[in-house]
């Protein structure tokens, strides 16, 4: 991120985290599960996390308290409001369409 931007990165890592979403909506053994959500997933959602942070981090040296806080608690509210999102999805369409974005 310091040699490229914060752009590119972020958008190889949600790449990988998308890409984590959809091999696992397809997994047939405990090892591809493993492989695809385990490593991509959570390759790309901890990537997310630090990169947002470290720039941040950086953009803002007055208050940089507040504006990490702000970010920190937009992570936490989506996954606050992800679990009752992704258990509506579940009961809809079933766990591998869940993975999947609908049509």
């Amino acid at each position: 991120a310091d040699r490229h931007g914060p752009r590119g990165v972020l958008a190889g890592t949600a790449l990988i985290g998308a890409a984590g979403f959809l091999l696992t909506s397809r997994v047939q053994e405990l090892w591809q599960f493993y492989l695809c959500y385990g490593v991509l997933v959570g390759t790309g959602m901890s990537s997310i996390y630090v990169l947002s942070t470290a720039t941040v981090s950086r953009w803002f040296t007055d208050r940089r308290g507040l504006a990490l806080a702000v970010v920190l608690s937009g992570f936490n509210l989506g996954w606050l409001m992800g679990g009752p999102f992704a258990a509506m999805l579940i009961e809809r369409w079933g766990w591998r369409a869940a993975f999947r974005s609908p049509r």
